[in-house]
């Protein structure tokens, strides 16, 4: 996801359109993630767009060396989108998307140590909530 002036609405309007195309009795995960990109990116946008807004966001290189948001906003992110989806279904295990424990913590109140606590975790959520009607 990208911040710029009027993302909540416009995201928002996202969700709401989605839902009223796609049951959302049926779907099983939704991934969030926001904007990062390699240093070179900047320098390719600014020369190809100059006068472009995009990379002159306060962003800090993550730990895979790509800038991205400050941690604040990108929970402020994902906390509002993960609101606008459970106003329509909280069937969906909602995940985020190359996103450190702290964050999972801070928006889900769950922290994982592993990719494989994860895994289980989303099994889980498929076998209670999708499986579980059908016995």
């Amino acid at each position: 996801m990208l911040r710029y002036p009027g993302w909540e609405d416009e995201y928002r309007d996202v969700v709401d359109m989605l839902f009223r195309e796609v049951n959302p009795e049926r779907v099983v995960w939704i991934s969030l993630g926001c904007f990062r990109y390699s240093p070179s990116f900047k320098d390719a946008m600014r020369r190809r767009f100059p006068g472009q807004s995009l990379t002159s966001e306060e962003m800090f290189p993550g730990t895979d060396g790509k800038m991205r948001y400050m941690k604040h906003v990108r929970r402020d992110i994902y906390s509002k989108m993960k609101m606008c989806i459970e106003s329509h279904t909280d069937r969906p295990f909602i995940y985020l998307c190359m996103e450190g424990r702290d964050l999972w913590r801070q928006v889900f109140g769950r922290r994982y140590s592993d990719s494989d606590e994860l895994e289980l975790d989303f099994s889980r959520h498929i076998r209670d909530v999708f499986f579980s009607e059908t016995v």
